[in-house]
């Protein structure tokens, strides 16, 4: 198995991102409303203040990528950590015998 997924990682078959929703789950719910809510917006709002909307929206998302990308590698070190304690651990009372 730990062989199986160091390939697949190596050949580029391990895409963690490539997932979809759920049209029926709380996120595809605030998603649609979010849309709605901007697509509206965008219809009362002039030319310059739709620029003003897309720069904002825009800036959002690179923040929001940031911030995936470094909540992915701190959950990724915290789980080799995690490892690492379980492989190198020992008991302060007991030991092996």
């Amino acid at each position: 198995m730990d062989k199986d997924i160091l390939h697949d990682l190596y050949y580029g078959r391990l895409s963690p991102w490539e997932m979809t929703f759920r049209k029926s789950s709380e996120y595809a719910k605030a998603l649609t409303e979010v849309v709605a809510c901007g697509d509206r917006l965008r219809e009362l709002l002039n030319e310059a203040d739709r620029t003003l909307v897309d720069k904002m929206e825009s800036a959002q998302n690179h923040i929001l990528d940031e911030a995936e990308r470094e909540y992915f590698l701190i959950g990724f070190r915290l789980g080799a950590k995690m490892m690492l304690s379980v492989l190198n651990g020992e008991s302060d009372t007991f030991r092996e015998i």
